[in-house]
């Protein structure tokens, strides 16, 4: 998550969501969302999941492999909320009833009543599916960061004792 292109991924969602979609509704800033999501969400969830992994399992196949598929579920993901009703409700619904306690907490502080459950706002346009291939950006940089992570590479030893050698 501390890779550049990350960093830009998550400054763009937060700018382009709170801003730009409000000055300039439009293609544009409707699909720019969309890609930074494709990027950013896959490497906060393999980010969290590899934090869960015991150090002594970590390896770089694992980590390799925990990285393809959580880009994959991704995609798989992203692809069926934006053109199937019932996976779009569904996304509304969960994501909903997760925001419920943070909008109640506010509504307490606030002095307000609760407020009732409602479901986020998602639209179901199977042109945002232009985004997919972005997440393969989200693997490159994902990969790139591994060295960080704690997933070190099975080569290394063999390209030390090379270097060592004098090959």
């Amino acid at each position: 998550m501390t890779r550049p292109l990350a960093i830009v991924a998550v400054l763009v969602l937060f700018v382009n969501d709170h801003v730009l979609k409000q000055a300039w509704p439009g293609l544009v800033t409707g699909k720019l969302s969309d890609i930074a999501g494709m990027i950013f969400f896959p490497l906060l969830l393999h980010t969290l999941a590899w934090t869960f992994v015991p150090r002594a399992r970590r390896d770089a196949r694992l980590f390799d492999r925990m990285l393809v598929a959580i880009c994959v579920a991704t995609a798989i993901a992203f692809a069926l909320t934006k053109t199937l009703p019932i996976a779009n409700d569904a996304y509304r619904v969960t994501w909903g009833a997760m925001l419920w306690p943070l909008r109640a907490l506010r509504a307490i502080f606030r002095g307000a009543a609760l407020p009732g459950f409602a479901r986020v706002v998602l639209v179901r346009d199977p042109t945002d599916l232009v985004a997919v291939p972005f997440v393969a950006l989200a693997w490159l940089t994902g990969r790139s960061a591994k060295a960080w992570a704690g997933a070190p590479d099975a080569r290394a030893p063999v390209a030390c004792a090379a270097r060592t050698a004098g090959y």
